[in-house]
C-alpha cells in the first residue's frame, strides 16, 4: 500500500481527530460537540468534506470559534473522492501522536479519548478500540452493541475473519501505525476500514480492547453501508480470502470462515432486491457459492447452490479488486486437522 507522508512532526500526547464527511450537515455538529466534551484535553480536529456543498464549512467554523486555542482544520474536495481517499488527505495534516477516527454521523462519550489513549500509554500497544452502542437514526433508540466477545479477543487477530468487530469511530491508534501500514485502500466501496485493520494486524501490531462503551454508532440513515449489506458482505468475503494466512487459527479454520462469509453474501444477493439494497445483484449468488465450495469442497451443498442459482438467476463475475501491495497470489488455506 502506498506510503503515507505527514506534513508535520508529531506533538506528544495530542490526538488528531479525523472526520471525513459528505452531505453530513445534519450530523456533524453533534459529532464535533462530542469531541469538545472529551475528558482528554489535548486534541485537534481535521474535517474534510468530500465534494458536497452545504452548511458543513459554516458549522465547522462556528465550532472553531467556540474552541479558541484548538487547531480545527477544514478543507473540501472539489469532487467526491470517497471516504478512504478523504481520510488519507486528512491523515497527512495530522499533528498528533495519536490519530482517532470519527465518522461525521457517530458520537463519542466524554470518556472515549481518555480511555483509549490511557490504554495505549499504559500497555505500549499500538491500537486501542472499544465496543460501540448502536442507536437508530431518527428515534435515537438504542438497538444493541457492536464489539468483540471474550473469545474473539483471546483469538485475535484470527477472529477478525469471522467478523470485523473493530469500529473505526471507536478506535484510536498511534500515528506511527499509519506511517508503517500506509494509506487506506481506495478500491473498496464499503470495507476499507476492515481492509486497513486486517493489514495492521498482519504487520504484528498489538490491538488493545478497552473495557466499557465509549462510542455511539448511528445505524440505518440514508446512504449507510448497513443499507448496502450485500455489497458489504461480499467485500468482506473477499478480504477473508486474501487473509487465509492470518495468524492464530486452528488448521482449516480460515477456510471455513471465508467459505461461510462467501455463502452469507451469496444468500443476501439472492434474496435482496436492488430497490431495497442498491448493492444487491441476484446473479452474484452463484459465483459466491462457487467460491465458498472451492474453499470447502466437501461441503456439497455449496456446489448444489451454485448450480441452482446459476440456472435460475444467472452468473455475473465480480469486479476484481487488486491484491494488496506486494502480494502476487492469494495465500493457501491451512490444511484441516485430521478427524
Amino acid at each position: 500500500m502506498q506510503a503515507l507522508t505527514f506534513q508535520y512532526p508529531a506533538a506528544e500526547g495530542r490526538v488528531s481527530v479525523v472526520i471525513p464527511t459528505r452531505n453530513g450537515d445534519k450530523y456533524i455538529g453533534a459529532a464535533l460537540d462530542s469531541v469538545a466534551a472529551q475528558a482528554h484535553g489535548d486534541w485537534e480536529v481535521i474535517v474534510i468534506e468530500d465534494g458536497s456543498q452545504g452548511e458543513t464549512q459554516s458549522i465547522v467554523q462556528r465550532f472553531a470559534s467556540r474552541c479558541p486555542g484548538r487547531r480545527v482544520c477544514y478543507s473540501r474536495n472539489e469532487q467526491s473522492l470517497g471516504a478512504a481517499a478523504t481520510r488519507n488527505l486528512a491523515f497527512e495534516l495530522a499533528k498528533g501522536e495519536y490519530v482517532a477516527f470519527l465518522d461525521c454521523d457517530d458520537l463519542w462519550l466524554p470518556t472515549h479519548l481518555r480511555a483509549c489513549v490511557g490504554a495505549l500509554r499504559d500497555s505500549g500497544d499500538d491500537v486501542a478500540y472499544s465496543a460501540a452502542a448502536m442507536f437508530e437514526d431518527g428515534s435515537d433508540q438504542m438497538i444493541g452493541f457492536w464489539g468483540p466477545s471474550r473469545e474473539e479477543v483471546l483469538r485475535f487477530p484470527h477472529s477478525l475473519l469471522g467478523r470485523n468487530f473493530v469500529t473505526p469511530s471507536a478506535t484510536v491508534l498511534r500515528r506511527s501505525v499509519l506511517a508503517e501500514a500506509g494509506r487506506w485502500n481506495t478500491t473498496f466501496r464499503y470495507c476499507e476500514d476492515a481492509e486497513f485493520f486486517f493489514r495492521v494486524a498482519k504487520l504484528g501490531k498489538r490491538f488493545r480492547c478497552v473495557g466499557g462503551v465509549h462510542c455511539l454508532y448511528r445505524k440505518q440513515h440514508d446512504g449507510a453501508t448497513t443499507q448496502r449489506i450485500a455489497g458489504t458482505t461480499e467485500e468482506f468475503a473477499t478480504l477473508t480470502s486474501w487473509n487465509l494466512d492470518m495468524p492464530g487459527g486452528a488448521p482449516g479454520e480460515a477456510a471455513r470462515l471465508s467459505a461461510r462469509a462467501h455463502a452469507v453474501s451469496a444468500k443476501l444477493h439472492a434474496k435482496n432486491h436492488p430497490t431495497a439494497d442498491p448493492s444487491a445483484n441476484r446473479s452474484r449468488a452463484a459465483p459466491l457459492f462457487f467460491a465458498a465450495w472451492r474453499l470447502r469442497p466437501l461441503q456439497i451443498d455449496y456446489l448444489f447452490q451454485t448450480l441452482r442459482h446459476a440456472a435460475t438467476k444467472g452468473w455475473t463475475a465480480s469486479e476484481r479488486l487488486p491484491l494488496p501491495h506486494g502480494q502476487q497470489t492469494l495465500p493457501a488455506a491451512a490444511p484441516r486437522a485430521a478427524a
